[in-house]
């Protein structure tokens, strides 16, 4: 791709860096990999949410969870474990909640496929037995 290509009927004007995003997030790649973050990176910060959480310090664990969730979009369990904060900080949106459907909530594409794939679990039980190290 270069600097300036049509992509249907939009022109893009893209920096070198852009078009590295694009090339990485059409490939199935993450905002961590263009930002040259690794999987133990995010996994590190969630883990600091959900320590939080288990606190029910829930506004200082929701930023962790919308970290993990930007830099890490095809998780499940991130976007779960943000979904419970933002409900027992009584964050609902009407319509529905990304817990209820998680895929419907999601940007199109590579995160609510990843989602529907692996099905729907919960920030509890099983991330309380999973051990981050």
């Amino acid at each position: 791709m270069s600097g300036t290509e049509s992509a249907g009927e939009l022109k893009l004007d893209l920096t070198p860096g852009q078009e590295r995003a694009l090339q990485v997030l059409a490939g199935g790649g993450t905002l961590k990999d263009v930002r040259g973050l690794s999987q133990d990176d995010v996994e590190t910060v969630y883990a600091i949410g959900f320590n939080l959480y288990n606190q029910a310090k829930y506004a200082q664990s929701e930023p962790m969870f919308q970290f993990a969730c930007l830099y890490a979009h095809t998780e499940p369990r991130y976007w779960m474990a943000l979904a419970n904060c933002r409900q027992m900080q009584k964050k609902s949106q009407p319509g529905g909640s990304v817990a209820a459907d998680p895929g419907r909530h999601l940007l199109p594409g590579a995160a609510g496929q990843a989602i529907r794939r692996q099905g729907v679990g919960h920030c509890g039980q099983d991330d309380r037995q999973r051990q981050v190290q």
